[in-house]
């Protein structure tokens, strides 16, 4: 970024010795390499500045994308425990259901089969009646 003082005294020289000869193609040779040590060194910056906020743009998504991805794993492990626990709340109830029904079925069976008793005792009876009416 510093210019030596030599340089300068050099294209101070030229620009001098350009005005009373009239050569300009002398002047422009001599600040030519200034211009494209000017331009080359803000080619440079820009293109340092550019990676340096390339890298600053890079960094905040990185650590915007890891921010959103871990929301993200909170979200899907809460809606996850949520189905998890409704799963496990609704097999419970099934599981008592089918208890229930169970049990009601056994009962059924009982009935059924002292229904059955009932039949077969009132019809042994209807049957002893009917034959000791005939004789």
């Amino acid at each position: 970024e510093q210019i030596s003082s030599s340089y300068l005294k050099t294209l101070t020289d030229a620009s001098e010795e350009s005005k009373s000869s009239g050569n300009i193609s002398e002047v422009e040779k001599k600040i030519d390499p200034l211009t494209k040590f000017s331009l080359c060194h803000r080619v440079r910056q820009i293109q340092s500045s550019n990676v340096a906020q390339l890298n600053n743009i890079f960094n905040t998504d990185t650590r915007k994308t890891v921010e959103l991805s871990s929301k993200c794993k909170e979200i899907i492990n809460r809606e996850l425990m949520f189905w998890h626990d409704r799963i496990q709340f609704e097999m419970r109830q099934t599981v008592a259901i089918m208890s229930n029904l169970s049990a009601r079925m056994e009962r059924i069976k009982k009935l059924n089969q002292q229904l059955r008793d009932l039949l077969a005792y009132f019809n042994d009876d209807t049957d002893s009646s009917v034959t000791s009416s005939t004789y």
